[in-house]
């Protein structure tokens, strides 16, 4: 029962550490009276030894994400977003060398927030706040329906300050998980703090590329106030670019890579956003 819980835990805390509205350079600079649609598609790949009970952990989700911001002025904007989830769970047992197989497929988070623009980019840097918030998430556990309101909350304060063709943006997230409570067990998934410095390139009035690094310092994972994962620090690479169709049509494709010897997680998103 133990190893069922631990793998389950690995799931449900990969599920809260993927997903996130993308922040980008785009994303924090406003425009007044504006509407946005993006439509998100994302790929997960993560695999985790789990040297205690000799086994690996892979698996690979796909997000379906749909986005909608308003500027309500040229300072505050809004956002709600949803997305449907397509996960697939593979366990190697080392010992015995067993492969099991697991998959499905259900609405995923859905949320809302907004963006504060607190100083417009000038002689300094521009400065951004924003909060998020998972207002509605379901999960599917041993074909029993979970469902978790207010789960989650993420402030991120950001910044950016051009020397063309150069844009420096820095980004930094905290995140504030609830328990969640399952067959009377309470998983408590630790808080994430991150901080990501990026360098976008402008290539042309229609062209950027943006590369940069992503510190990540995740608090302890508790089972029943039991610790079952230790606190954790990552290091990602970031890589992406941003190309305008033409007016008001983007699409840009970004990835995110982090390694350490017993754990990997890739992220490569594609983006297609309308604006009017």
């Amino acid at each position: 029962m133990r190893k069922y819980y631990f793998i389950f835990f690995t799931l449900l805390a990969f599920f809260y550490n993927s997903f996130a509205v993308p922040q980008k350079l785009e994303d924090i600079i406003l425009r007044k009276k504006e509407f946005q649609i993006d439509f998100i598609f994302s790929y997960n790949n993560t695999s985790f030894n789990n040297i205690a009970d000799k086994e690996i952990i892979y698996q690979d989700i796909l997000y379906y994400v749909i986005n909608l911001r308003y500027d309500l002025t040229d300072r505050f904007e809004i956002f709600l977003f949803g997305s449907y989830v397509f996960n697939f769970l593979k366990n190697f047992d080392q010992e015995d060398l067993k492969l099991q197989k697991g998959s499905f497929n259900n609405l995923g988070p859905a949320g809302g927030g907004f963006s504060l623009q607190i100083k417009k980019e000038g002689t300094f840097p521009g400065l951004t706040l924003s909060l998020v918030s998972n207002i509605y998430d379901r999960l599917i556990i041993g074909g029993e329906e979970k469902k978790a309101w207010f789960d989650s909350y993420s402030l991120y304060l950001s910044t950016y300050y051009t020397i063309d063709p150069v844009v420096l943006f820095i980004t930094s997230m905290y995140r504030y998980n609830k328990s969640i409570n399952i067959d009377g067990k309470n998983f408590d998934y630790g808080d994430t703090f991150f901080i990501s410095p990026q360098f976008y390139f402008l290539a042309n009035p229609y062209l950027s590329i943006n590369v940069g690094l992503r510190y990540i310092y995740q608090g302890k994972d508790k089972l029943d106030d039991r610790t079952i994962m230790i606190e954790r620090n990552l290091l990602g690479f970031l890589i992406g670019l941003n190309y305008e169709l033409k007016e008001g049509i983007f699409i840009s494709v970004d990835g995110e890579f982090r390694y350490k010897s017993d754990y990997s997680h890739n992220i490569l998103n594609a983006r297609l956003t309308f604006r009017f």
